[in-house]
């Protein structure tokens, strides 16, 4: 069973259908009754009017009292002349004997002969009737009338009006309603969606707030000018919210820089003091062994720690330094430092534009280091990694493609991630904390610029980095031959 929420996802949609629901049916309870009491109205008026013709009837014609109980001799003895004086305009009238035989009727009738029979087990009965019958071409409301003389039922005064003009009022009063109706419904609909919408601009604001919050701009907050208690409570509660995360996240980086710091001089030591017991002749086998492994670990952890750092750094949020950075040079530094990390598979430039960026050299190296490692790390030997440079609508694009095995679509959305890593069973080399492509993208965003991924599960991945250039013009003619 489909539910309001279904059929409108949004808060303010489901309000205004609602208030536009309840308006609706406010308007259709309000026309019924005044539908129904209008045309009791009209109906109660036209059965006073027939009253009084009725009983002016009854109190002035000349009923004779027949006595011979003879029905066709008395029949012979009663005037049957119409009487114009007993009709109003618009009613119709006909009197009856005690044996229901007509004596008189209004000239309205014409030739035709109105339905009204008065059979004598209704004249038992000394009491008025009102009746609605329906007739060719609509409905008549009747009205008879007993006339009594000395206590006995002499004749009967029936009376009737067309409700024509009844039912036409009532029916043009229907229009008006269901016309007006739908205006107010559309004038509801419009005034409520406006009103649901001012009402909840500030939860817009707010969610516009959140949306734009990270770990790095967890102290971001908006002005909310005189909100709703509901509103402002809910505002207070998800700032209060918010300064605990921003809390927990500052303790988290103070402790990793100050751990990273504190780990960086006792790591360079055990590295250095390593290498040079490595270098006595009389280490035996097992020694030395010992010895390397110490060394790595050693490198290792002081690499984790430097990445650490790095991070800490990033979400810190504190400006780099820029200078003019020429990115073709730097991948000519990048893509020879890569060749001795190939280990079996081929690193070329495809292709390289003259481009200039303003930036860290520092940082933006590491940045394309970490994506061609992390493009060696997945491309098996005998495999291919092709570094191209292009400038293009004011942006220089830097890209790593490989031929390892692709990433599946469910990992994309994740890969960037502090710590993730892909399948290591795919994975030539092991030991990676999984925080390169995060450190990637924090260096990318520090410049303004971005990271994207295309890949395609076993054919492989490129990653394009795109930088803005620091005088698109100055680029343009570095790019133009001749």
């Amino acid at each position: 069973m489909t539910t309001m929420r279904q059929v409108f996802p949004s808060i303010q949609a489901q309000l205004t259908a609602w208030l536009a629901l309840l308006t609706t049916l406010c308007l259709v309870a309000f026309a019924f009754y005044l539908y129904v009491a209008v045309g009791h109205s009209l109906t109660a008026d036209l059965d006073q009017v027939l009253r009084v013709q009725a009983q002016q009837i009854a109190a002035t014609y000349q009923f004779d009292v027949p006595d011979s109980g003879n029905a066709e001799q008395d029949e012979q003895r009663v005037d049957t002349s119409l009487g114009d004086q007993f009709a109003a305009a618009g009613v119709l009238a006909e009197v009856f004997d005690p044996w229901g035989h007509l004596l008189a009727g209004s000239s309205n009738l014409e030739s035709r002969q109105l339905l009204l029979p008065a059979p004598a087990w209704a004249l038992v009965y000394a009491t008025p009737r009102l009746s609605t019958q329906a007739v060719p071409g609509g409905a008549l409301r009747v009205y008879s009338l007993p006339a009594i003389h000395e206590g006995q039922v002499v004749g009967l005064v029936v009376v009737a009006a067309s409700l024509h003009e009844v039912q036409a009022t009532t029916q043009a009063m229907l229009a008006l309603l269901v016309a007006g109706g739908l205006g107010v419904v559309l004038l509801a609909v419009l005034g409520s969606s406006v009103l649901v919408r001012r009402g909840l601009r500030p939860l817009e604001e707010m969610a516009g707030v959140a949306e734009g919050i990270t770990a790095r701009r967890l102290d971001q907050r908006m002005t909310l000018r005189a909100p709703p208690r509901e509103v402002g409570r809910l505002a207070g509660t998800f700032y209060a919210m918010l300064d605990r995360l921003h809390a927990a996240f500052e303790a988290q980086r103070r402790f990793v820089a100050d751990a990273s710091h504190e780990l960086r001089t006792p790591l360079a030591t055990i590295r250095g003091r390593s290498e040079v017991l490595l270098l006595s002749p009389t280490l035996d086998p097992q020694t030395r062994e010992g010895l390397l492994m110490i060394r790595d670990e050693a490198g290792r952890m002081g690499r984790l720690v430097a990445n650490l750092l790095l991070l800490a750094r990033g979400d810190e949020a504190r400006a780099i330094a820029r200078r003019p950075v020429e990115l073709d040079v730097l991948l000519l530094e990048v893509a020879r430092q890569a060749r001795t990390l190939a280990q079996g598979a081929s690193v070329t430039i495809s292709h390289e534009d003259q481009a200039l960026v303003q930036g860290d050299a520092d940082l933006l190296k590491q940045l394309l280091l970490n994506l061609v490692d992390n493009a060696l790390t997945y491309t098996p030997p005998g495999g291919h990694v092709a570094l191209s440079l292009y400038v293009a609508d004011g942006h220089a694009r830097l890209a790593v493609q490989d031929t390892g095995p692709g990433i599946a679509p469910a990992d994309l959305a994740r890969i960037f991630e502090r710590f993730y890593r892909l399948d290591r069973a795919r994975s030539r080399r092991s030991g990676g904390a999984g925080l390169g492509l995060a450190i990637a993208r924090w260096i990318a965003e520090a410049h303004g610029g971005r990271i994207e991924v295309e890949s395609t599960v076993g054919q492989g991945s490129t990653f394009t980095v795109v930088l803005p250039l620091s005088t698109p013009s100055y680029n343009q003619a570095l790019t133009d031959p001749g």
